[in-house]
């Protein structure tokens, strides 16, 4: 074989080494940027995790405002069922009247107003005909009129003219029970007029079965 015949074999195995290096060279570049590749999506799902599991963990329930939808009422007097009864907020007399298993035979329909929106920790005493036809009489002996007169007077929701209509009371005390309701909110019950400064326990007696709420 002369000299030419082996320089050619010679540069055919170097372009073949040559060759060779080059296609290793592309697949380790391939594995690595894979490698790269996958490193990168998996750092991004942890991160993505991460902030999913941190916004659950950073929301708390208790924080929310909570809104009372119940409230408790007491129910006396002229009613089937006395006792203490849970409405919905926003309820009326009448509803707590209902839940109490309605009206007595003897019990006056129409003494208070079974209209009215009643609030948390109310006291509603329903009358009898009898406490209100005395309610009347005691008024006609003041000198009114039996039919000029309203038969019970709702001290959550009278002016100052009708609560100068009862026993006892004058003008400076109607104007300091609109006040006390107007700052205090309304009253649960007729003994709660004895926070207000004039009216103790003997003029609320006088009172009684002329008044509620």
């Amino acid at each position: 074989m002369d000299t030419g015949s082996l320089n050619d074999v010679a540069r055919k195995l170097g372009f073949a080494r040559s060759s060779k290096s080059v296609l290793i060279g592309m697949a380790v570049f391939l594995v690595l940027a894979a490698v790269a590749v996958a490193h990168v999506l998996s750092g991004a799902a942890a991160a993505s995790e991460f902030q999913i599991e941190s916004s659950e963990e950073a929301y708390d329930s208790s924080a929310e405002p909570t809104e009372i939808h119940e409230l408790y009422v007491h129910v006396s007097g002229e009613v089937n069922e006395p006792g203490l009864y849970e409405l919905e907020k926003g309820s009326r007399v009448a509803d707590a009247v209902n839940l109490a298993g309605g009206f007595t035979e003897e019990a006056d329909e129409n003494a208070c107003n079974l209209a009215r929106i009643i609030g948390d920790g109310e006291h509603i005493v329903i009358p009898s005909i009898e406490e209100t036809s005395y309610a009347l009489v005691q008024g006609a002996d003041d000198g009114g009129s039996a039919q000029e007169l309203s038969p019970i007077v709702n001290i959550n929701t009278a002016t100052a003219v009708q609560l100068e209509s009862l026993p006892g009371i004058g003008s400076a005390t109607a104007q300091k029970i609109i006040a006390d309701r107007e700052a205090n909110g309304p009253y649960g019950s007729a003994d709660d007029l004895t926070r207000v400064p004039g009216i103790g326990q003997k003029k609320l007696e006088a009172l009684v079965g002329l008044i509620c709420v």
